[in-house]
């Protein structure tokens, strides 16, 4: 009811947290990156969850179970599984603020979690990250307090990611679509056989 998502920007102006999670998730292997944007004053928590994260009421964000891992510039702390008695919290990282990119790269080679800071690599947040045969990660944000954000994920990133690793977004804007055709009329003649 105070959160509102709007394409790639998430608002909530409510105490507890408003959690959402994207619509593409990753498996096996690669190097993966999305940024967001920091819009407003309120604590974010970035990071990546599986199909069974589930918020277990609005006083929980991602990272406070086994099933995600997130990253709170507010607060300059890593969660993961942050409602044991042994808590998963750790201090991690630079402070976040209003106007700031914060990156967030996962890489299922290695299983780690890592941060950038305006294109700064903060180091790595999590390692062991392993979610599981045939279970998928997927990029998730937990709001609270007036926090506004805008995530890209793969659309002219304002600090691109390091080698190795891809935006989610897939889709070709009409000059990336224009190229493709045009290699794919050229070379297609060349095949020994047509399809």
């Amino acid at each position: 009811e105070n959160g509102t998502i709007n394409d790639t920007e998430v608002s909530y102006t409510g105490y507890n947290f408003f959690t959402v999670r994207a619509s593409v998730k990753v498996y096996g292997y690669g190097c993966f990156y999305y940024e967001v944007k920091i819009n407003g004053p309120g604590a974010v928590r970035i990071g990546w969850c599986t199909d069974k994260y589930k918020p277990e009421s609005h006083y929980y964000g991602a990272g406070s179970d086994e099933e995600s891992w997130a990253f709170d510039g507010s607060r300059r702390y890593a969660y993961h599984n942050a409602n044991k008695e042994d808590s998963g919290t750790k201090i991690y990282g630079d402070y976040v603020h209003q106007g700031d990119v914060v990156g967030c790269l996962l890489d299922l080679e290695t299983n780690k979690i890592s941060y950038t800071k305006n294109g700064v690599d903060m180091g790595v947040a999590f390692s062991g990250v392993r979610p599981g045969p045939g279970v998928g990660l997927y990029p998730v944000l937990s709001l609270s307090r007036n926090a506004k954000v805008t995530a890209n994920f793969g659309r002219s990133f304002r600090y691109p990611p390091p080698p190795r690793y891809t935006g989610l977004d897939y889709t070709l804007n009409p000059n990336e679509a224009a190229a493709l055709e045009s290699l794919y009329t050229k070379y297609f003649s060349t095949l020994p056989y047509h399809v």
